[in-house]
């Protein structure tokens, strides 16, 4: 048996992280560890949970893209965004970022 990877998801959308932590309750390598609403609770969450991924909104109650360099020091970080203005998580040399995917939906007409 492997050891489940341990997730943090940061958004400060509720029903965001309850569909987020629903999905990833079907998959049974992945376990959510803790979740969290606000920017400022990024640091003393993971003081408090150990894990291996965290999921992160980048516009909380502030822009958390500043924190991003701070925090890969310590865990994998996927940004998570419905912003359509992902240029700077998203682009290869952004520091620590180990991955990143919109969560905007987009019409095409």
């Amino acid at each position: 048996m492997t050891t489940p990877i341990e997730v943090i998801i940061a958004d400060d959308h509720a029903l965001f992280r309850q569909g987020l932590k629903s999905m990833l309750r079907l998959q049974p390598d992945v376990t959510v560890v803790a979740e969290l609403e606000r920017a400022s609770d990024l640091l003393p969450t993971l003081e408090r949970h150990r894990c291996d991924v965290l999921l992160l909104d980048l516009q909380m109650e502030r822009n958390a893209l500043a924190d991003i360099e701070t925090l890969a020091q310590r865990v994998a970080i996927v940004v998570v965004t419905a912003s359509e203005r992902t240029d700077e998580a998203t682009r290869p040399s952004a520091p620590g970022r180990a991955g990143s995917c919109s969560s905007a939906s987009r019409s095409r007409r």
